[in-house]
């Protein structure tokens, strides 16, 4: 259609083939059966619903009237296994529908009914600890937990108890009488069971607490998934870097970033003005896998374009730590500027050289030559006062050139 009719066949395909909706998924041939097989029927308290399409990505959908309890993509053997939520807990019909591509739609009934006898299953859990309901390293975690008892007689004695092998867990107390559950009933223990967590657990680490709950009548497992919360955790040191620098120099420091977090950390360091540089760069970027030692980046600062003043600039570090996603490190520079109001004197033929002293300065650098076009022919004096005696002998029609220099250098480096 579209090909023949164009603009136009475009239209009546959006409008009348799948109605503006992109996502509707358009047969390419004639629609065959699917060989469906499922339980019959879902029990009150069952989490879990075993559905076999017989074809690979069919999608499965679970709903009771209100909202979708259960929905999947079949893998390769056709068998998928739903995961209702929220568990249903009174007898009603849900619409199991099955769709795939160039397949006929399936859509059944499934019951829920109440089963003979018994059936106590965890209503819900939640935890605490520390101040929120977030598992973090080191705390202490406080698990409260609903059973409900969906059968149909009284549940008497019931009593539920985790356990688990995981090393990053260590259970405190594990057991708790919930008494009896009468039929369609609920019970509520807070703080029922309490763990530690150890301080290197990873981040989202799956926390699996086996559950068994007894009563006088019967016995049921079940299992309850937890998530520990350890995200990276990005450190930057020093948090500033304030020097001070003679003019034509280059100076470097060491910028150290960690991460005590369980997560991987993956960062970015950025520096904008030219007399900074990252590792001989303006940008480094890197990670720093959990328990591994911190990164150094070399800071060079390099005072050959910059004449005397303060200068301010700003490495920036950002990162996948959800806390400190972006850390600043304030940068102070101070350029050591030219020695002014130089005065030359000459007494008893000695040169005597003085100028204001220069705020920040530790010495001086006195260079002296009497050709000043060759370089190799100066002398290098270093004195810390602003005065200087070069006890030079002056004979007639001699010259002789200084050269003045600030340093934050001691004497002697």
């Amino acid at each position: 259609m579209m090909d023949v009719y164009g603009g136009s066949g475009i239209t009546e395909f959006k409008h009348w083939t799948i109605f503006g909706d992109a996502s509707l998924m358009v047969r390419t041939a004639e629609p065959a059966a699917m060989a469906v097989t499922h339980n019959a029927e879902i029990l009150t308290g069952d989490n879990t619903f075993n559905v076999n399409a017989g074809v690979e990505e069919a999608l499965v959908c679970l709903y009771d009237g209100s909202q979708i309890i259960a929905s999947d993509y079949t893998p390769a053997s056709g068998n998928v296994t739903l995961l209702l939520n929220p568990v249903p807990d009174t007898p009603q019909d849900l619409t199991l529908t099955i769709t795939a591509y160039n397949k006929i739609t399936w859509q059944e009934t499934i019951p829920v009914i109440n089963p003979a006898g018994t059936n106590v299953v965890i209503e819900s859990s939640s935890v605490t600890a520390g101040e929120d309901e977030i598992i973090d390293p080191s705390e202490t975690v406080y698990l409260s937990v609903t059973l409900h008892n969906s059968g149909s007689e009284t549940a008497t004695n019931v009593s539920m108890t985790i356990s688990e092998t995981d090393s990053y867990i260590t259970l405190l107390d594990s057991s708790q009488s919930f008494g009896s559950i009468n039929s369609g009933s609920s019970v509520l223990q807070n703080d029922a069971f309490s763990f530690s967590v150890a301080d290197d657990i990873p981040d989202e680490y799956p926390i699996a607490l086996n559950c068994s709950i007894i009563c006088d009548e019967s016995d049921w497992n079940y299992q309850i998934l937890l998530a520990a919360h350890n995200p990276p955790a990005i450190s930057v040191e020093p948090d500033h870097f304030d020097l001070i620098l003679a003019t034509n120099v280059t100076s470097s420091s060491n910028l150290m970033i960690s991460n005590s977090g369980g997560a991987t950390l993956d960062y970015t360091v950025t520096v904008i003005p030219d007399w900074l540089s990252l590792n001989g760069g303006n940008s480094v970027s890197g990670n720093i896998i959990m328990g591994d030692p911190q990164d150094e980046i070399t800071v060079v600062f390099n005072t050959g374009i910059l004449s005397g003043g303060i200068y301010e600039a700003e490495i920036t570090t950002a990162s996948n730590d959800p806390v400190d996603p972006v850390i600043t490190t304030p940068v102070t520079l101070t350029v050591l500027g030219a020695p002014s109001n130089i005065i030359v004197e000459v007494e008893d033929n000695n040169i005597l050289l003085s100028w204001d002293q220069v705020e920040g300065a530790s010495s001086y650098k006195i260079y002296s030559t009497s050709t000043p076009d060759d370089e190799d022919t100066f002398e290098l004096q270093e004195i810390v006062s602003s005065e200087f005696n070069s006890r030079s002998y002056l004979v007639n029609d001699s010259k002789q050139f200084f050269r003045v220099v600030a340093s934050t250098e001691p004497i002697g480096e």
